[in-house]
């Protein structure tokens, strides 16, 4: 459990986008999972909905409902299936944009990922942050003959600074046991030289309309939850 998760001034000018803003639901969610006791480091950590309908008091349909609207807008991932969330750029306001390579944080960041069993979020986080942060490449990326084994990179270079956005896409090379749909598109993430990229696929437009109502009975919902509670 971490002591505390801290919200620079910047992220409600800089990380919220058009989606999020003027929900109050969503805008809390996302305090919530910036100062989660069961975050770590890098973002990419086990949260049952159960975790955060204790913590919150809201409904678990309310809760869904957030997540809908963070994975539209791009700013967080959940795997139902695995109970996993991940928040692409936490790591760059928790822990720092980019370290040198002899900063201390760097082996307590190295066990987080080494512990991590997520294999499409840790991916994702070594392609942005590995080489910002001189991680070690994940474990087997490399065969007999030297190269990188299938469906791994060559170490990070090409790596940027951590991208604000990143698509969700269908990913159809998920292993088994996790949902598709969760995480960013490979074609916002950084390539390493010599890889080359798959073919895209375009974003589906969703309909918002029933969020849209959600939103609109919000003040009654929050006035029932605080009757309740009283």
């Amino acid at each position: 459990m971490r002591n505390y998760g801290s919200i620079p001034t910047t992220f409600w000018g800089d990380e919220l986008g058009p989606v999020v803003k003027g929900n109050p639901l969503a805008i809390a969610m996302i305090a919530y999972l910036m100062s989660s006791p069961h975050s770590n480091m890098i973002g990419i950590y086990r949260l049952p909905l159960e975790y955060v309908k204790y913590d919150t008091g809201f409904s678990e349909k309310a809760i869904r409902e957030a997540f809908v609207i963070l994975e539209k807008s791009e700013f967080a991932f959940y795997d139902d299936v695995a109970q996993v969330v991940y928040i692409p750029s936490y790591a760059a306001v928790q822990v720092a944009p980019s370290l040198s390579p002899k900063d201390k944080r760097i082996s307590a960041i190295q066990r987080e990922v080494d512990r991590t069993h997520h294999p499409e979020f840790k991916k994702r986080f070594l392609a942005v942050y590995g080489k910002l942060f001189h991680l070690s490449p994940i474990e087997g990326a490399s065969n007999d003959s030297g190269g990188p084994s299938e469906g791994h990179e060559r170490g990070f270079e090409g790596a940027s600074d951590p991208p604000k956005k990143l698509e969700s896409v269908d990913n159809q090379g998920a292993s088994k046991g996790h949902r598709r749909g969760l995480v960013p598109d490979p074609d916002l993430v950084p390539v390493p030289e010599g890889v080359k990229r798959g073919p895209g696929r375009e974003e589906e437009n969703r309909p918002l309309s029933k969020i849209r109502q959600f939103f609109e009975s919000w003040p009654d919902y929050m006035m029932t939850q605080s009757r309740k509670t009283h």
